[in-house]
Formats: structure tokens, sequence, C-alpha cells
């Protein structure tokens, strides 16, 4: 009877731990809005630049087109287009951010890929 009981209660907290190690915050993030992602899009090009992976001449960029569009995945996402007419290679003149509907930066790329 002890096995049976011992058993019966180990197998209740084997269940029971996902519960007992779960937190209240799993709530779903609001999608952000027109001003929070030119906001974010903009803080991202001064992180390529300040760290070097894009040309200083990039920091005087401001995104020319900002809007939401549909990934191949369906979902909604920011692509945020900035041009620096004093890039030389004309390939990389376009800088297109891409960010998810709750801010998270998805790509940066010269070319637009969603």
């Amino acid at each position: 009877m002890k096995k049976l009981t011992a058993f019966i209660l180990g197998f209740s907290l084997t269940l029971a731990s996902p519960q007992l190690l779960a937190h209240s915050d799993h709530s779903d993030a609001e999608p952000i809005t027109h001003d929070e992602a030119s906001t974010k899009s903009q803080q991202v090009l001064e992180k390529l630049v300040s760290s070097k992976k894009l040309a200083g001449s990039w920091s005087l960029a401001k995104a020319k087109d900002l809007s939401p569009k549909k990934s191949h995945h369906g979902d909604t996402v920011w692509v945020a287009l900035f041009v620096n007419a004093d890039e030389k290679d004309g390939n990389k003149q376009h800088l297109y951010i891409v960010l998810d509907e709750v801010g998270n930066v998805l790509s940066a790329e010269h070319t637009e890929k969603l």
C-alpha cells in the first residue's frame, strides 16, 4: 500500500510540476504602433552604425517609408526603408529593417526579403 501511495503521489507531482513552475506573465504582447516601429527601426540603424556594421554616413539616414506588410508566413511585419545616397555601392543604398508586430528585429538587409 505504501508503494501505491508513493507512486500516486509521485505521479501527481510530475503532472503538477509544470503548473507550479509557470509564471503569470505569459500574456500576448501588444502590437506596436507606427510611431513605435519608427523609433525602434531608427534605434536599430543607430546600433548598426555604432557597431560599425554600416558606414558612418548611414547615421544621417531617415526612414523613407515605414509600412506594415505580410511576411511569407502570413504574419504582419513592419518594414522600414532607409536610403543613403552617399553609399558608393548602388546595390547597398537601400536598407530594409524588418520588425515583427511586437517590435522584435527580424532582419536588416539591403534587399527586401519578407
